[in-house]
């Protein structure tokens, strides 16, 4: 298997997509954050990176097409809370790039709290499923 081995995450009729980067160490993964000029402070276990944002003025947002953002993960750290944590951070990117940062959460659970809820359930099958298809976990 070639590292990173890179996966276009297309699932459930979803008009849009984010990409998984699967490692096969820590290291090797750490090194391309690194050489992407990804600020991850050197010691993070996995990372997603949104493709949308704020100008570095703050102003206004940046969406660049349908792919909403990139996971890094490595093989060597791929435990369910971490994973799980990592597809709410997707989940998040997702809601900026479909709500264009319009999305309220309030004090009770509102549709964007159920779209966001579940859409982690899909992101989080979707990560495992994909990991297990193709040998990086058991």
């Amino acid at each position: 298997m070639k590292y990173p081995a890179i996966y276009d995450m297309r699932r459930d009729s979803w008009n849009d997509y984010w990409q998984m980067r699967v490692y096969k160490t820590l290291k090797a993964m750490r090194a391309e954050l690194a050489e992407e000029v990804i600020d991850s402070n050197g010691d993070t276990l996995a990372l997603v990176q949104p493709s949308s944002g704020y100008t570095p003025k703050g102003e206004e947002t940046i969406f660049n097409g349908p792919m909403f953002a990139t996971l890094y993960v490595c093989e060597e750290r791929m435990g369910s809370e971490l994973l799980c944590h990592e597809a709410v951070h997707i989940a998040m990117a997702h809601e900026r790039h479909v709500m264009r940062f319009g999305m309220k959460y309030g004090g009770t659970c509102d549709e964007d709290e159920e779209r966001l809820a579940y859409y982690i359930g899909r992101v989080f099958r979707g990560i495992v499923e994909t990991l297990r298809e193709h040998g990086h976990m058991e």
